[in-house]
């Protein structure tokens, strides 16, 4: 039996293995491992880096740890997935001495999820050489694959970076972050980019995309530039990946926005006909919230919903490393 922590599927002295989604900057999170107290020291230091993504799976650990001592426990990297990306797409254009000094890389995130997407196409018979993975929830990413690895993803050295998210800040100049140092509490700064930034910060009103909507329906300029912002942030990276693949083939999206915005599925893709990406309205509005095709019959690029099964996928990732002890 084995388990992953967002849901425990056997009975408590039956569990051989627990698998825990491991969000942290740091070459050594690209693994995936077993939790020992040196696996625990390492997540501590990264604490420093990215407080508001770690702490709570420290809290997860330490009580999982009280619950079922004598069960080893793996932290499942979410980071894996994009670990063989080409080096100059892992890259950060800072002197390389610094780079492995500090250990400053892009290693993107929503890893696993994209995995359980990859498998259940695999499983499906269903392969594309050049896909882009539209991973939109509160946190969002976009990643490009061939043959089913990642070669390219927007999310870098922590999962703040890309595209603007619910309360995430996005990708945002450097020199803009020196400036904010100088002019408010570093200590809140974390927070500030995490929780405070996004839809939120740009809106003003709501981090959530039902609400911008609805506001910006009864003619809220806020929410129309935060859902404006939003979209031509993906469409952005969608290009450029359409560039880096040398074409496409397939886009999916997933996530709970992904999955369930028709609305924001369609003005993503509004601006990509010239590519031969055609949708059908009415495939798109009636999707179920598990998935289908949302693609005209006229369309040269394949267009899927497909849900994203993150606890099976640590489950799945988990017994592989049980096996392999």
């Amino acid at each position: 039996k084995y388990a992953s922590s967002f849901g425990i599927s056997a009975v408590r002295e039956n569990i051989d293995g627990i698998g825990v989604r491991i969000v942290a900057p740091g070459t050594f999170f690209t693994d995936h491992r077993k939790i020992n107290d040196e696996y625990l020291e390492k997540l501590k230091s990264a604490q420093k880096i990215a407080p508001l993504h770690i702490a709570p799976v420290l809290d997860e650990i330490k009580s999982l740890r009280s619950m079922f001592p004598a069960t080893t426990i793996f932290g499942i990297s979410d980071s894996e997935f994009h670990k063989n990306i080409p080096r100059w797409a892992r890259l950060y254009s800072i002197p390389n001495r610094d780079a492995e000094r500090f250990d400053i890389y892009r290693f993107g995130y929503h890893g696993i999820s994209i995995q359980s997407i990859v498998r259940k196409l695999r499983d499906s018979n269903q392969v594309y050489h050049r896909v882009i993975v539209c991973h939109l929830g509160g946190g969002s990413s976009i990643t490009a694959l061939i043959d089913g690895k990642s070669i390219d993803t927007s999310m870098g050295f922590t999962p703040d970076e890309g595209v603007p998210m619910t309360t995430r800040v996005g990708t945002i100049d450097a020199a803009a972050v020196v400036y904010l140092i100088k002019n408010l509490n570093p200590e809140d700064l974390p927070e500030y980019f995490s929780l405070k930034s996004g839809l939120l910060g740009i809106s003003g009103q709501s981090a959530d995309i039902r609400q911008l909507l609805e506001l910006e329906a009864k003619g809220d300029i806020k929410s129309h530039e935060a859902l404006n912002l939003y979209v031509y942030q993906i469409s952005k990276y969608i290009g450029s990946y359409c560039a880096a693949l040398g074409g496409i083939d397939c886009i999916i999206f997933t996530g709970t926005v992904g999955q369930r915005s028709a609305v924001i599925r369609s003005r993503v893709l509004s601006g990509f006909q010239w590519l031969g990406v055609v949708l059908d309205d009415n495939k798109n509005v009636n999707v179920i919230d598990g998935g289908g095709e949302i693609m005209s019959d006229y369309s040269r690029v394949k267009i899927f919903v497909i849900s994203t099964k993150e606890v099976d996928e640590i489950a799945f990732l988990t017994r592989a490393m049980i096996n392999a002890v």
